[in-house]
Formats: structure tokens, sequence, C-alpha cells
């Protein structure tokens, strides 16, 4: 490809407001898009029991850039995708890796390999109204109650294949053979005792949305020649969307096999709703429970207000408040999907006001 043809779209793709989508650089063979997402965040939490902090904070939010493609392949398609995050607050200067993945589509489903948010990280990304910010859903869905986020995760080595879609139902199963790329005890083969399991299956037609997904993450002992714990996740989602009005909810159960490191059996759900207020504004509200573990006592809630406003097609700003109230044993915290985390002690609550500004193209 003329490398001046490239530098030239991919200038084009940067400066140009009107730009809603990705910019097509060679037909669908090459797409190059992406997303500037920063905000200016006031958070307060606890350093210690009686030590309360304060601060004024500037993140840079999933900011992420991308190319993708398609093309025939005799009688199917392929595709590939390839994004890396970029760092808007500082000087990182580093892309980091988001997704890398090729796969092969036809009229009998759609199969792909390579590295990508799983299959039950999807059903998340249907139900969150607040996504990569200090709203996110995930401060609870797919963490503990000590504020570790095992789920909702990219999975190296994956194998996913999607079915068609018929009547708006679709399914899809994942298989990766070591989602954390743990080759410890296997002379540098895939640790399949390092695997993860996932099936969902959704459903969309007329302004009704549903889902279900289950995933399975298997952790090896230490010589890495067995499965030492098993954990899962269990997900179900539901979404109505008729005029002005965008009503969304959400159920997940947290479990291990035995004795897992910070994990215990959980449920949590949510509620969010999203009203248009008739022009380019929007005012949301999210609500998030996470009950107490077998641990005892290690609830938390998690209450969202904020109202969008869009500026352009790929142009938005945004002004919420999030607070997470922890139980005396729990430690949830502001930060996931969020690149800044805001954190606290066990017992004490955490919370921050957000301006955000998000550039897409």
């Amino acid at each position: 490809m003329d490398k001046k043809v490239l530098a030239l779209a991919v200038s084009a793709a940067l400066v140009m407001p009107g730009l809603a989508s990705a910019v097509e650089v060679a037909g669908k063979a090459l797409e190059i898009y992406g997303q500037v997402h920063v905000s200016v965040d006031s958070a307060s939490g606890y350093q210690a029991t009686n030590n309360k902090v304060g601060n004024l904070s500037i993140s840079s939010n999933s900011s992420r850039l991308g190319f993708k493609g398609e093309g025939a392949i005799g009688s199917m398609t392929g595709f590939y995708k390839i994004e890396g995050s970029i760092s808007a607050d500082n000087s990182g200067g580093v892309i980091d890796h988001r997704a890398a993945y090729v796969g092969l589509k036809g009229t009998g489903g759609s199969l792909t390999v390579g590295y990508r948010d799983t299959i039950y990280k999807d059903i998340f990304g249907k139900f969150d109204i607040m996504g990569n910010s200090v709203g996110d859903s995930r401060n609870i869905l797919g963490t503990t109650s000590s504020g570790s986020g095992h789920f909702d995760t990219r999975a190296k080595n994956s194998l996913i294949y999607s079915t068609p879609k018929m009547g708006g139902v679709q399914a899809n199963l994942e298989y990766a053979t070591a989602f954390q790329a743990n080759t410890t005890g296997q002379a540098g083969q895939d640790n399949n005792n390092n695997a993860l399991t996932a099936v969902n299956v959704v459903y969309a037609a007329n302004g009704l949305s549903l889902a279900a997904a289950w995933e399975q993450q298997d952790y090896p002992n230490t010589a890495g020649d067995a499965v030492l714990y098993k954990l899962t996740g269990t997900r179900l989602y539901g979404g109505y969307k008729v005029g002005a009005i965008d009503g969304r909810l959400i159920y997940e159960q947290l479990d291990d096999s035995a004795a897992s490191p910070g994990v215990n059996k959980r449920n949590a759900y949510g509620a969010a709703f999203v009203f248009n207020t008739g022009g380019p504004g929007a005012i949301k509200l999210q609500y998030m429970k996470a009950e107490a573990s077998s641990l005892g006592n290690d609830g938390a809630n998690q209450i969202t207000v904020g109202y969008a406003y869009k500026l352009a097609k790929n142009a938005s700003a945004y002004i919420m408040y999030d607070k997470v109230s922890n139980d005396t044993n729990a430690q949830y915290f502001i930060g996931a999907g969020h690149d800044q985390k805001y954190t606290t002690v066990a017992g004490k609550d955490v919370s921050a006001i957000s301006v955000g500004y998000v550039f897409k193209f």
C-alpha cells in the first residue's frame, strides 16, 4: 500500500470532526478507528480508618487506536482486528495491547482465534451505561469483596465459535487454552490447566434484548501439572427500549470450587436507566448491589447519577457522581474500566465526581 495514502488516511481520521466511524483506507480491507476519552475527577476515599483523602485527578479512560478489516476468501469472509490502548493523560507513549485476532465467517457462523474480550464480558457491555468511567458497573460486576477483578477479562489463546443469528438468537462458545498465558511446567506449551471455558446465548428484537452467560476459569498448582481450583461466573441480562426510556437489569453469581484466594460464593445484581430528554441530552441512573459472600458482612452498594450530552455524531461530554458504600469486610473501589483507580480501606466508602469528554474517529 502507498505509504502516503496511509499517512493521509490516518491524518484525516484524527483531525476531521465530522467523522462518526472508522476511516476506510482500502475499502473494507483496512479501517482505522479509535477514541480519546479523558475525564477530570474529584475523588475521595480512605487511606486508613480515620484518614480520609480527596484529590483532583485527570484520567485517560480506555482511549484507543485500532485497525480492522475484512475481505472475501472464496465463499466466506475473513476478518481481523488489532487494537491498542493509548495514554492521553501522561507521557507513557507506548501503545498497550488490547486485542489482536483473526477470523473467518460464512453461512455456518464464524470462528475467531486470538486475544480479545471474553464472551462473558460481552454481556457486561450490553448492560453498562456508564462504561469506562467512574460509574462503570464492573466496580461491582465480576469483582470480589477484596476488590479483585477476576472476570470481565481479555483471554489469551482464545478460540470462539459463533452460530448464525436465527430469529434474533445467537450462541457463542469459547475455549482459551491458557487464558493467562501461564506455561509453568509445560515445556513452553500452553498450560491447559490454566484454561477458560465460556458460553453465552443472546437475543435481540423489537427493542427487547436478553442474554445469559457462563464462564469457568481453571488455575494450576505451583508445578502447573494439575488444576488447583476453579472460578465460575453466571450472568443473566435483560433490557428493553421504548421511546425515550432504555431500561436494563443484570444478575450475577460468582463461585469457587475450593480454597481459591479471595473469592467465595456471592450474588450481585443491578439496574440501569437512560432517559433521553428529547434532544442531544440524556439522564443516566445506575444502581449495583453486591450481596455478602460466605465470608460474611462483605457486601456493597454502588449508586451512579449522570448526564450525557452529544456534541456531534462522534463527540460527547458528561458529568456524573458515583459512590460505592462498603460493608465492614468489603473493599470494593472505583476504577474498573476507568484508568485511574480510586481505592479505600475495608468498610469505608469511596466516591467521585467526574466530568468527561469522548471523541471517536
